[in-house]
């Protein structure tokens, strides 16, 4: 448990009667919230319930329609991000903020240069100091952070929340990303920050984390606060009734054994490539399997060599025992395969375009005439019949996706790359940052994709997704599979140790 005096001071931040709508799609509905110093504060709901919206009203990244934020004991409106960031606000979001190809130094102190010729051996020795001193971490301030590892990257977002002296750092979907060794870390510093005197908001899907590391937690519902418990009132099943009220519970159907005598839907022989070093391995008609490991033992390069978009350096990829050749995702595509990405925001989605673009995209050859027109209607028809299908929640077809919630970004993502009626699909972190309700669909509906023949890869760390939804799992280290397992044969206990070995 952290900080236990939380609670005992007048409000830090008093919200009253906040409203936000995005066209026809209301997000925030007559919200009230208050928080105090040192205050530990997990925020949970639903994808879509309005946590985001909320953390980025009070960061300043958006403008409330009406209603009250009540500021150290005064009414304040921000008109941006920096405004919030002076006044004592910071957010750490889901996806990064950080720009890639600048070094540590330079990101820690983006925007707060007040001098023309900046001493750069001064501020490098300044951004090494500040992190060691907050997180007695070292890190190597002249490396760009893109060759970071996910935790130090992590740490530098929280870090330019530090230096600006933040009484409140919003942490939204922080430890998406994150290992588990990482994320423990991660709230040993929300631990740290509190006992300093920090206020902290925690947004996570992951509601064993929320109740490890808050005093409080509140939960939104389609735009409402419904509630607020202390942490010691709190227990998961309480949680999930105020989030969803009942949720269709997932039951994997596993096959009994590997097929034998049958042709692999895919086979992989020997292959090799970034990270990748002689694997091979076979996948059947309705059978999902699933790959794990240490982070960065060449998993998702070994999915990226596969869809083609990294090259296969030697090797074969055969489908349906007919050898193949994939040298981009255009040839994967041809073969029936995709691939979904972790990246949403990065790889997955094309932001400002609206929804019905983003569902097309895969399959936009087949909706075009003369090569460059496309046939409006079509599309269109094809938008509604994939939003009905995968349930995704939108205000139209002509909104922009940049401002769905996560788990219905990651349905348009499904839903645009199972359009093209792959055979083999690729999936990457498939349910990252996503709420229970959506997950379990997301779960039913690879159920129904492997019942109709479909193989499926699944890369993750999240070890009960793994058990819950895989037919076999597969150990990688050091770009090979060390060995494959039937999950009847594991538990959780055991593929903790086996990984770990």
């Amino acid at each position: 448990m952290l900080h236990k005096d939380a609670g005992v001071n007048e409000p830090l931040l008093q919200v009253r009667g906040l409203w936000k709508s995005f066209g026809q799609t209301i997000a925030l509905k007559n919200v009230n919230f208050e928080l105090r110093r040192s205050e530990v504060r997990g925020l949970i709901g639903p994808n879509g319930a309005g946590k985001s919206v909320f953390s980025k009203i009070l960061a300043g990244i958006l403008k409330p329609d009406k209603g009250a934020i009540i500021w150290k004991g005064k009414e304040a409106r921000f008109k941006n991000v920096q405004e919030a960031r002076r006044a004592g606000i910071s957010i750490v979001e889901q996806e990064e903020t950080l720009i890639p190809d600048l070094d540590a130094a330079d990101n820690l102190f983006l925007g707060l240069y007040d001098v023309r010729i900046i001493n750069r051996d001064k501020l490098m020795e300044e951004a090494r100091r500040f992190i060691y001193e907050k997180f007695g971490i070292e890190i190597d301030p002249s490396v760009p952070v893109r060759e970071l590892d996910p935790i130090e990257r992590k740490l530098i977002e929280i870090s330019r929340a530090l230096i600006v002296r933040s009484d409140l750092i919003i942490f939204d979907e922080s430890t998406a990303h994150l290992s588990e060794a990482e994320k423990v870390r991660l709230y040993q510093i929300i631990k740290e920050l509190s006992k300093q005197g920090i206020s902290i908001i925690f947004i996570s899907h992951t509601l064993a984390e929320v109740l490890k590391v808050s005093h409080t937690i509140t939960v939104f519902r389609d735009g409402v606060n419904v509630g607020t418990l202390k942490v010691e009132e709190a227990t998961i099943p309480k949680l999930e009734e105020m989030m969803f009220g009942g949720v269709r519970k997932y039951v994997a159907a596993k096959l009994a054994t590997t097929p034998s005598g049958k042709t692999p839907l895919l086979s992989v022989r020997n292959l090799v490539g970034i990270r990748v070093n002689g694997v091979s391995f076979n996948l059947y008609e309705g059978e999902i399997v699933g790959i794990t490991g240490l982070r960065n033992q060449g998993q998702r390069e070994l999915l990226l060599t596969i869809y083609g978009f990294l090259p296969m350096k030697s090797g074969e990829i055969l489908i349906e025992g007919r050898k193949v050749s994939i040298k981009s995702p255009k040839d994967a595509l041809k073969n029936g395969i995709i691939y979904i990405t972790d990246k949403r925001e990065e790889e997955g989605l094309f932001p400002l375009l609206p929804v019905t673009r983003n569902l097309s995209l895969a399959i936009l050859d087949n909706l075009t005439s003369h090569k460059y027109f496309v046939k409006v209607r079509e599309e269109k028809n094809l938008a509604k019949e994939l939003v009905k299908r995968f349930k995704i929640k939108i205000g139209s077809l002509d909104q922009a996706v940049i401002n769905l919630s996560g788990g219905n970004k990651q349905k348009i993502i499904f839903a645009r790359m199972f359009a093209a009626k792959p055979k083999i699909a690729l999936l990457s972190y498939p349910t990252m940052g996503i709420d229970l309700s959506v997950r379990n669909e997301i779960y039913h509906f690879l159920d129904e994709l492997k019942s109709q023949g479909l193989g499926i890869i699944i890369y993750t760390d999240d070890y009960e997704e793994l058990l819950q939804l895989c037919d076999r799992v597969m150990l990688m280290h050091e770009g090979v599979i060390k060995a494959i397992y039937q999950t009847k044969e594991l538990d959780l206990n055991k593929l903790y140790q086996i990984v770990r070995a």
